[in-house]
């Protein structure tokens, strides 16, 4: 029998999976931090330290509707796995201090 917090965590990354449908319809647009550096023109001076895997949400060779979708699935599911495997450590850790 499947535990209730597992049953959550599956009905939870089940329904955020679904915004990965509508994220390739979000703005182009700069957001609020891009906006005020492109006002005070310190994005000027901006130096690259990280380049994220799957920067702007899209994949590499793919900036299509179909990329961005592809990118956000992956970007979920990382997220939800990550959450997953960390609440299975902490669970673990619990009843050890029992």
């Amino acid at each position: 029998m499947i535990e209730c917090a597992e049953t959550k965590c599956l009905v939870a990354h089940f329904c955020s999976s679904r915004f990965a449908y509508i994220c390739p319809f979000a703005s182009g647009l700069p957001d609020g931090l891009e906006r005020v550096g492109e006002m005070f023109r310190f994005s000027e001076r901006e130096r690259k330290v990280y380049s994220a895997p799957l920067s702007n949400y899209t994949l590499p060779k793919l900036e299509s509707f179909v990329g961005r979708t592809i990118a956000a699935l992956i970007g979920i599911s990382v997220a939800g796995g990550l959450a997953w495997l960390t609440g299975k450590v902490l669970k673990k850790v619990n009843r050890s201090d029992d």
